[in-house]
């Protein structure tokens, strides 16, 4: 889990190029519940031709796209998560990236990471031993 100095814009951070890949993303800091807002790109996507792949679309596009639809009425179940339209629209309309979440992240990969003038906290929540078909570092 990776959290970055300053909020960014969609661009390329290192080894991440979050302008052109769904990431996992937290299109958010801290809230008053302590939780940030979490968009995994797999929640789904808005159908625009020549885009069948929900992968085709940058993260923070779906978030958009999925706050654009929601109503009023949605106050009543994200009230139950800690949300709000509002708020949810408020974070899409700035469309920052707080930090992400990598997942079977080499050592190399981390290090290039770590290295950027961006990077904030990182944290290691999990780790696997190499599998037989991967060189380990």
């Amino acid at each position: 889990m990776i959290e970055f100095r300053r909020p960014v814009k969609e661009q390329k951070i290192g080894p991440l190029n979050f302008a052109e890949n769904a990431l996992p993303t937290f299109i958010s800091g801290a809230r008053p519940s302590g939780l940030p807002i979490y968009w995994s790109g797999e929640e789904g996507c808005p159908e625009t031709a020549g885009r069948i792949v929900c992968r085709e679309y940058s993260t923070v596009e779906q978030f958009k796209a999925w706050a654009a639809q929601l109503t009023p009425a949605d106050d009543v179940t994200l009230s139950g998560f800690g949300l709000s339209v509002a708020a949810i629209r408020t974070a899409a309309d700035k469309g920052l990236i707080h930090g992400t979440l990598i997942e079977n992240a080499s050592l190399e990969f981390l290090r290039a990471l770590m290295n950027h003038p961006n990077m904030g906290e990182v944290w290691i929540t999990d780790v696997q031993p190499c599998s037989d078909d991967r060189t380990c570092p």
